[in-house]
């Protein structure tokens, strides 16, 4: 007894910590909590020296998320001009956004992200050149045309790590710097990119996509970071994304975890003005990225590494049945 006695002034000092870490936790719940409850600030770039609608430029806008975001933003009050590497595709994409929102203005822009040059790259900001842009949506990505997506990095032909790189890192990356001059000259003005969980997690067989889409949310990070140094309004947004139902992929249908297309891009609309470089816009993905925070880094390994072994053995056997 008079050993636990000696402890007594222990008392005092832990419930100041206890307290102190529920106000800590009390605090980052309810952080997060405004975070995806407050308002949206999309409304500042509504803006047109004619007063109509500006434009956003939403690249790798055929299908999936780049047309949930043309749809979206079509309905919010901008005009769209798709980027994509198929005419026909785009041109349909083109008619059945215009049947839906008559009142926006459509344009198409045509460069393959894979296999692209800096002339290319030029030929899309001088197309661009007359419009009031105010948004653009670095969206394009992927994994191009290389089949199987997952795959160990020996079994990798150097073009297929070239493509991953080219489609999620350089194509964003010059058609951010073509259109930047624009944009700066526009404010305010908005920088969206669309980028992955994979990117802040050890993803194996996805190892060079995964690579590609760190870069992506650095990318974000330091722009945003110039943009405050050059006292520049621009806002960049990086976006960390999980499973969406696009459309040509193999999720089977939409889940709280895996949003359709136009949900997520509303989500992720609804994030911009967040004061934030690199976000999770969509609270599903939060929810499944939590657990990964908790846990050892060698578990999380161990888990994904488990996945990524299932999904390429899924991919294989899903190719083999389709040949």
């Amino acid at each position: 007894m008079e050993a636990l006695r000696s402890l007594d002034f222990l008392y005092p000092s832990l419930s100041v910590v206890g307290a102190a870490t529920s106000l800590y936790f009390l605090y980052k719940t309810l952080d997060a909590a405004y975070f995806y409850l407050r308002p949206s600030s999309l409304s500042r770039y509504l803006h047109s020296p004619s007063g109509g609608r500006p434009w956003a430029l939403i690249t790798g806008a055929s299908d999936g998320i780049g047309k949930g975001f043309a749809e979206e933003l079509s309905s919010q009050g901008f005009n769209i001009i798709l980027h994509g590497r198929n005419q026909t595709k785009l041109e349909g994409v083109r008619r059945d956004l215009k049947s839906r929102f008559p009142d926006a203005e459509y344009r198409i822009v045509i460069l393959d992200a894979v296999n692209f040059d800096y002339d290319g790259i030029a030929r899309i900001a001088n197309e661009v050149a007359d419009l009031h842009i105010t948004v653009l949506i670095n969206n394009v990505g992927g994994s191009g045309p290389v089949s199987p997506v997952w795959g160990a990095v020996t079994q990798r032909k150097p073009s297929e790590l070239d493509c991953f790189i080219d489609v999620n890192a350089r194509f964003p990356t010059h058609i951010t710097r073509a259109l930047l001059p624009k944009l700066i000259a526009t404010t305010p003005s908005l920088i969206i990119n669309v980028g992955s969980l994979a990117g802040s997690t050890p993803s194996a067989y996805l190892t060079a996509y995964s690579a590609s889409k760190a870069y992506n949310l650095a990318w974000s990070r330091s722009l945003t970071a110039e943009m405050h140094g050059e006292g520049k309004d621009v806002e960049v947004l990086g976006l960390l994304v999980g499973g969406v139902k696009a459309g040509h992929d193999t999720w089977d249908k939409t889940t709280f975890f895996v949003p359709g297309s136009r949900d997520f891009a509303k989500a992720s609309l609804a994030r911009v003005g967040c004061g934030k470089a690199v976000v999770v816009p969509y609270v599903g993905h939060a929810l499944q990225l939590l657990p990964l925070s908790f846990l050892p880094d060698g578990l999380v390994e161990k888990g994904l590494l488990a996945n990524g072994r299932g999904m390429m053995k899924a991919e294989v056997d899903r190719l083999r049945k389709a040949s």
